[in-house]
Parts: structure tokens; sequence; C-alpha cells
């Protein structure tokens, strides 16, 4: 089994779908939302957003895909804002015994006058399989922009650096990815996010999803189109301090991803 199980992974992570996720993002507040959510706030990444009112914060969360205990994903991190712009440090982990994938990064966010943003993530990709290692640095770049107060639009792309790794005697590409969503608030309770992906290697993706908010509990749905369509949904809580997310996507051939986080943050 485990023999299968590591040429399933690693047939998967050699191609632009697996290195970045099935769904893009697996943050649980992304997943419910249709696996995307780079125009709003994003609690657990440092994707492109306007969201500069928390001068600390931590979070942490765990996903899984298809209820295999071998595919989880964990991932934690913090931001630091100052009058510079927002730092933020992130940690990555996804594997098992004969097969990992890390990422270390840091993140950089200025802002312009609360309108617009400047993004930017260095990684250090790192790989093992079997008694194999390998490591590649991997450079994001993204900017937001607030054209009037209920819209927001942002683009980025992943892996402008054009990374590539070598393991097993082979050279592989690691995916070159574009994106550009929109985010648009209808009232302070309700709002809603589309977004478009496009890997050099694979067909486009696109993604969507409504937020509703009350008395603290926020309810989301989404869909994630990558050749067939896939609804999420998820939940969370948050208090002026602490959140709370849970995240579901589910897809018809391989099954149920799920992914739960926390985040603390001082105001």
């Amino acid at each position: 089994m485990k023999p299968l199980l590591f040429t399933v992974v690693w047939c998967l992570a050699c191609t632009p779908l697996f290195a970045f996720g099935l769904t893009g993002n697996l943050s649980p507040d992304a997943m419910a939302l249709g696996g995307n959510n780079l125009s709003s706030p994003d609690f657990y990444h440092s994707n492109p957003s306007l969201s500069n009112s928390d001068s600390i914060a931590f979070g942490c969360f765990a996903a899984n895909q298809y209820g295999v205990k071998e595919l989880f994903t964990y991932q934690a991190n913090c931001f630091f804002l100052t009058k510079y712009g927002k730092f933020g440090l992130i940690t990555k982990h996804y594997g098992y015994d004969v097969f990992n994938e890390s990422n270390l990064g840091f993140s950089y966010q200025y802002f312009i006058h609360n309108r617009f943003s400047l993004n930017s993530e260095l990684q250090l990709y790192l790989l093992q399989t079997g008694v194999t290692y390998a490591a590649a640095p991997i450079l994001n770049i993204g900017f937001s922009a607030q054209p009037w107060n209920r819209l927001t639009l942002a683009f980025q792309v992943r892996n402008i650096s054009f990374s590539t790794i070598h393991a097993n005697g082979n050279r592989y590409a690691l995916p070159v990815i574009f994106e550009l969503g929109a985010h648009y608030k209808f009232n302070r309770q309700l709002w809603a996010i589309t977004a478009f992906e496009k890997d050099l290697y694979a067909p486009f993706r696109f993604n969507a999803g409504l937020q509703y908010t009350v008395h603290g509990f926020d309810i989301r749905i989404g869909v994630n189109v990558l050749k067939r369509m896939s609804p999420a949904f998820g939940f969370g809580y948050h208090s002026e301090h602490w959140r709370f997310d849970i995240g579901f996507l589910y897809d018809l051939y391989l099954g149920l991803q799920s992914s739960v986080g926390i985040r603390y943050c001082l105001r």
C-alpha cells in the first residue's frame, strides 16, 4: 500500500495542480469560499488584500484531502503591522514518512492610503522523496486596489521566478500561476468574491463565494470550477481577538476536503 500511495502522491506532486494545492488556498475560510480568497481579507495567508487592522496576528490551520491520512497539510504563520508595512512569516508542511513538502516563507505588504497595496512573498520550497532531498526558492508578487469603497480588485503571480526543482535525476518545473480576483461588499454583513486562476501548464480555474456575518458568526458558501464543479461551504466565529474557522469542499470523484483553523490577533 505504501509504494502505491507514494507513486500516486508523487505523480500528483509533479503536476501543476498539486504543488500549490488541488483547490488553491487550503485555509478554512478560503476553502469554504471555493478555494481562493485572493481579494478578501485572508486570515491565514499573505495574499494581496487591504486588511491592515491587526497589529500582531498568529494563525494556524490543518487541511485534509479526500479523507486520506497521508494527505494532511499543516500551516502556521504570524504577521506584524508596522508603520513601514506588514511583515509575515509563513511555515507549511505536507507529507508522510517517504514524501514530504515544506515551505518557509517571508512576506511583506506595503499600503498606500488604504486604497492600494503591494504584496511580495519569498519562499524556500523543500522536497523529500525517499532518500532524495531538493530545494528551490519561489517568489510571489501581487497587488490589490480599491477603486471605490465597496469593490476591491486583486492580482497575484505565484512563482514569478519560474523556479524549478531537481529530484531523482530529473528537473521539474514548479507551477507558475496567475490570479485575478474581485471582492464586492453589499453591506456590513454580506459580501461576495470571485477569482480566475490560470496555471501556465493547466486549464483555467474559477472560484466564487458568498459570506454572510451575523452576531460574530460567518456563514460561507462557494464553488470551485476546474473541468467540473465542486461545491464548498463552511462556518466561522470571531470575537475581538479570536477567530475559529472550518471549511469543506466536495469533489464528485475524489471526495471531501476539509480544513480547520484558529487565529489570535492584537488590535
